[in-house]
């Protein structure tokens, strides 16, 4: 924020572009308007998407003065901060080429610029897959019956990770499925040596404004306490209370984890902290170890979910490019929901 005689509490973004001829110092991208993108133009993208309208806005707003210094660049590495992380921008519409930026280019969205220096590889050669899905909340201690109130069971999160399970058991994949009463959070935190962790359940994320009138809450708590996942509790003795919060996933050991899917909604969401990202789910299991994380951004249609993912694992078992074959299934799934609210809701985040 910049403080001066004109611009008194005024939000300015900031793009630095990196290519091979800016050796020295990176292009910088002003943008002037940053109140607007974090309040007006936020609000319109949110709604062009639960609406299924074309944005006429957004890519002028979020896209256009970046990608006019990018020339001929089909492929972008992005380390986005601020209201960035909120935007897909894979689903901001250009209304002059009546494409989205999916359509246009590749967008690899890492959480710093330091994911695109090489890291050692994984050296499992594991083909280890713990997937939980539809949870049991009939017992859950009070943690989760706090922030939650009763919970409604997700059958289709269940038939999700029963499909994957096919998929990969057909693949000759050592796949431990787990659903109901047995998909407890304590079944996640002994994961170990497993090459993709796959939970489909309820998400939460909760704002500063959520909690204004707990007298308990201060807005310096924590911020990884914030957001988590809701899972079973499995029994009544257990020492666990059903809820996987972001600071607890950050204490996981998943040094050979080469993907984490978080199949519920708001996954992606967390308290912004400028200039350090996202204080959630996505940085949780980044620091954790997991060298990616696919996860959502808004409340996804679980029809249009499963496929999405079962695609997802077809398309990756036959390539072995994950990143490549999330954008076949995304383009595979706008055959049928050709509305971004439906293919626009999941990123990908990390190598």
């Amino acid at each position: 924020k910049f403080e001066g005689k004109e611009e008194k509490d005024s939000v300015y973004y900031a793009a630095l572009i990196v290519t091979p001829e800016t050796k020295n110092n990176p292009q910088i991208v002003l943008m002037k308007n940053g109140t607007d993108l974090e309040n007006r133009f936020i609000i319109y993208y949110k709604n062009a998407i639960k609406f299924n309208v074309n944005d006429e806005f957004c890519y002028a707003n979020y896209w256009s003065k970046i990608d006019a210094v990018l020339g001929e660049s089909k492929k972008v590495y992005f380390s986005p901060d601020g209201i960035y992380n909120n935007i897909n921008l894979l689903s901001v519409y250009n209304p002059a080429t009546k494409q989205y930026i999916l359509d246009e280019m590749e967008i690899q969205t890492v959480t710093n610029t330091k994911d695109l220096l090489t890291i050692n590889p994984i050296t499992t050669a594991s083909k280890k897959v713990v997937l939980l899905g539809d949870p049991d909340f009939g017992v859950l201690n009070g943690t989760a019956t706090l922030r939650s109130g009763k919970l409604s069971r997700l059958p289709g999160s269940g038939i999700e990770v029963q499909k994957i399970d096919g998929v990969l058991k057909t693949n000759n994949w050592a796949s431990y499925l787990y659903t109901g009463s047995n998909s407890t959070e304590e079944v996640v935190k002994s994961i170990r040596d497993a090459k993709i962790i796959h939970i489909a359940t309820h998400g939460f994320f909760e704002r500063d404004t959520d909690k204004k009138n707990d007298q308990t809450y201060k807005p310096t708590d924590n911020p990884l306490l914030k957001s988590g996942l809701y899972l079973s509790v499995g029994t009544k003795n257990s020492t666990e209370d059903g809820v996987l919060s972001a600071y607890e996933a950050m204490n996981l050991n998943l040094d050979n984890t080469e993907l984490v899917v978080l199949s519920a909604c708001e996954t992606g969401l967390g308290e912004s902290k400028n200039g350090e990202g996202v204080y959630g789910l996505q940085r949780a299991f980044r620091v954790a170890g997991a060298r990616s994380i696919i996860i959502s951004l808004w409340k996804v249609d679980d029809m249009a979910t499963q496929k999405l993912m079962s695609y997802f694992y077809e398309e990756w078992l036959k390539t072995g490019n994950k990143r490549e074959a999330f954008t076949s299934a995304q383009n595979k799934l706008r055959k049928e929901y050709k509305d971004p609210l439906y293919w626009g809701a999941f990123i990908i985040v990390g190598e």
